[in-house]
Order: structure tokens, then C-alpha cells, then sequence
């Protein structure tokens, strides 16, 4: 399958060096649209398997925002997009990703972001200390 803009980042960041000494990594992607349950299942999976790897594993989700800051922009204005990207900003500042559980689905679609799924995945992976 080809890569996503979203998988592509990562693989290309300043970091992956540090992640992946080898140069290996895997990508996996969720389901845009997924049901919130089976993406925060997907993210406790994917704690389980790097639980039982002998290999130090390392969670990137990849995420974009708000896609609706500007009226000339391909997705027009909508002050959701910056109202959404402050919110999530607190949310992962203060490590409250619970919090995700809890946002306005219309409030979401309004503010256009690509971030939603990507960030239960990594609530699932997070949820129990020590990841």
C-alpha cells in the first residue's frame, strides 16, 4: 500500500535516526472514521506487542490539526480549527488524553483537523503507565 502523508513525516523527521538506529520501522495506520472504541483498542494492541518485543519501541502518531485558518485556504475559515488546536495542545501538555473521550463530534468536523484517530490510537498505547 502507499504511504499517507501522515506515515511519510515521520519516516522523514529529524528524529528517526535517534528512533531507528537501523533504519527500520513499520507503519501502522488507522482507519480514518474508525469507532473511538476500536481505535483506542488498536492503541492498547499495539502497548501489548511492544510490551512483549524485546525491542525498544517507539509510538509516533502523526498528526495534522486544524485545517480551517484561513478563508483564502483550501478549506476556508472556521474558528473551530484554532478553538480545536489550542484545546488539544492543553490536552497533550497536560497529559490528559482522556480528555479525546469527550470532544463535540460536530465541534470536530467544524474545525477540520486529521489528529482525532491518531491521538486515541496513542490514548490506547498510553493509558497504563510506563509506555
Amino acid at each position: 500500500m502507499p504511504l499517507i502523508h501522515a506515515s511519510i513525516v515521520p519516516h522523514a523527521g529529524p528524529a528517526l535516526p535517534e528512533l531507528a538506529p537501523d533504519g527500520r520501522m513499520g507503519v501502522a495506520t488507522r482507519a480514518a472514521m474508525a469507532a473511538i472504541e476500536g481505535l483506542v483498542a488498536f492503541g492498547q494492541a499495539l502497548r501489548r506487542a511492544a510490551d512483549a518485543s524485546p525491542r525498544r519501541v517507539a509510538l509516533v502518531a502523526s498528526v495534522d490539526q486544524g485545517h480551517a485558518h484561513a478563508s483564502d485556504g483550501p478549506y476556508g475559515y472556521n474558528p473551530a480549527s484554532a478553538i480545536f488546536d489550542t484545546l488539544i495542545q492543553e490536552i497533550v501538555a497536560t497529559s490528559r488524553l482522556e480528555r479525546l473521550l469527550e470532544l463535540d463530534e460536530e465541534f470536530v468536523e467544524a474545525a477540520m483537523p486529521d489528529s482525532v484517530e491518531s491521538l486515541l490510537v496513542l490514548y490506547g498505547a498510553v493509558r497504563e503507565p510506563g509506555f
